[in-house]
């Protein structure tokens, strides 16, 4: 499952909820990413017991040791079972914090560099991956190994997760095989999250987006493992009209992208002053971290054309990339921006003359292409108050008869690439079987939410917030 946006940026926090829709139990892998590149900041294992779910908040804590940095944390009162990596838990089992070494250094080619500093995990998207059923050796029998009845017998204090922590101790039951006692995964979760602004008194919420028969083997691995992962899907992939293709190049990375490919995407959105209303739309690539990064230099201290392609994307993860999104509100090294084409319409459908209903002017006034530059991506229109996000947001002024309508981002086209040496030309496309034989566009999620400013009336707060789920226009394929 993912889920776009997770922030605790300002004076929001974000609550989610996995569910167990089945009757098993479930061994769940769940991967906090930041906003920039997609680094993973936290990763832990979670078992769910049948009909089982957990809730937890992420949130921003201030209240820190005299020269301790603030960060942001997950905390829950669960009784479900979660086993993180040693030493990361704190000492009443409830809370883990989220962390930076994922992007500490310089090395551009393996995914570092930007923004150093803790507050760049404080906005990000989430990851769930079932990695199998944990099933009991022999039920009833107690000298057997039943971890799937012992992780659901509920104590006083919760549930009976000892023994599974204690199975991935050195020399111990999953140190050995992670797989034992574990069945192939079967699906059957769902979840969503809650954005909330305590002072203001506005949330929204969405649903996560579930990514059926993703794999079929069990994959087992230990809360400090990097895997599974997005690329360890199978190689066939579901499209919006019920197709089932298999990317070209062999990688489940692929065949994530291919199902949640959109040549462009449509939001509505409203800016009127008299309402006090904002639009931040959130556009999410949750799968470009797997193509942007780990590259190899040519000799012109570029990424090699020859050596690497960040397809579907059509540039890569390094410090001195082209940004053009310098009207970031805290500007910092590191980006891999996509250049596109947006259209504006006001609400009778009537684009701007020229263009010129749209400004994308930075600061000082210097004009600019429209760009997004990172794996989640938050569009400010109007240049409204910040939402969400420090370094991965944008703003973006229409004229004063463009007060509410929508707005349609192209994902197709190409891009020109320039080692030094060689020139190559990369597409916004992933190739397969079927016809056509390729999808056009990007892997993209998100949504919009419009809020609606009131202050105090009558005495009571009345603020609002709306959240739409963005829409997606995608390539059509023939079985």
């Amino acid at each position: 499952m993912l889920y776009p946006l997770y922030t605790t940026e300002g004076e929001y926090n974000t609550l989610i909820k996995v569910v167990n829709e089945t009757a098993q139990v479930k061994a769940l892998k769940v991967r906090l990413l930041e906003a920039m590149n997609g680094q993973p900041v936290l990763s832990f294992n979670l078992y769910l017991g049948p009909e089982d779910s957990w809730s937890a908040a992420i949130w921003y804590q201030t209240r820190v040791e005299e020269g301790e940095a603030a960060y942001s944390e997950i905390v829950w009162s669960d009784k479900s079972c979660l086993v993180a990596m040693p030493g990361k838990l704190n000492t009443h089992g409830d809370r883990l914090r989220l962390e930076s070494d994922s992007y500490q250094g310089s090395d551009f080619s393996k995914g570092q560099g930007g923004a150093q500093g803790l507050e760049r995990a404080r906005v990000g998207y989430i990851e769930v991956v079932e990695m199998g059923i944990l099933v009991d050796e022999n039920p009833g029998n107690p000298s057997a190994t039943n971890l799937a009845t012992q992780a659901t017998t509920v104590l006083p204090t919760g549930n009976n997760c000892a023994p599974l922590r204690e199975a991935w101790e050195s020399g111990e039951l999953w140190s050995n095989n992670p797989n034992d006692f574990m069945a192939p995964p079967s699906g059957g979760l769902s979840g969503d999250a809650v954005i909330i602004n305590v002072p203001e008194g506005t949330s929204v919420h969405y649903d996560a987006i579930a990514l059926a028969d993703f794999y079929s083997q069990p994959s087992h691995t230990s809360a400090e493992s990097h895997s599974p992962t997005l690329t360890d899907a199978d190689l066939k992939a579901a499209l919006a009209n019920g197709a089932r293709v298999s990317p070209s190049s062999g990688k489940g990375i692929d065949a994530v992208s291919l199902a949640l490919m959109a040549e462009s995407i449509s939001t509505n959105y409203l800016t009127v002053p008299s309402l006090g209303s904002q639009t931040h739309s959130v556009v999410t690539f949750p799968t470009k971290r797997f193509y942007v990064s780990n590259w190899e230099m040519g000799p012109y201290d570029k990424p090699s054309s020859t050596l690497n392609s960040p397809q579907p994307f059509t540039n890569f993860w390094r410090e001195n990339a082209k940004r053009i999104n310098s009207d970031a509100r805290e500007s910092t090294k590191g980006a891999a921006c996509e250049i596109l084409d947006i259209n504006v319409y006001d609400e009778d459908g009537n684009p701007p003359d020229n263009n010129g209903g749209i400004d994308f002017a930075t600061p000082n006034g210097t004009p600019f292409p429209f760009t997004l530059c990172w794996s989640v991506n938050i569009l400010n229109i109007d240049r409204g108050k910040s939402f969400f996000g420090r370094y991965t947001e944008r703003d973006a002024a229409f004229t004063n008869q463009f007060q509410h309508g929508k707005f349609r981002i192209n994902f197709t086209g190409f891009y020109e690439y320039d080692d030094g040496e060689n020139q190559i030309t990369f597409a916004r496309a992933i190739t397969h079987d079927g016809s056509p034989s390729s999808s056009r566009g990007l892997p993209v999620i998100g949504f919009t939410i419009i809020s609606f400013q009131n202050g105090d009336v009558g005495g009571l707060l009345s603020n609002y917030a709306g959240l739409n789920q963005l829409r997606f226009f995608r390539t059509k394929i023939e079985n």
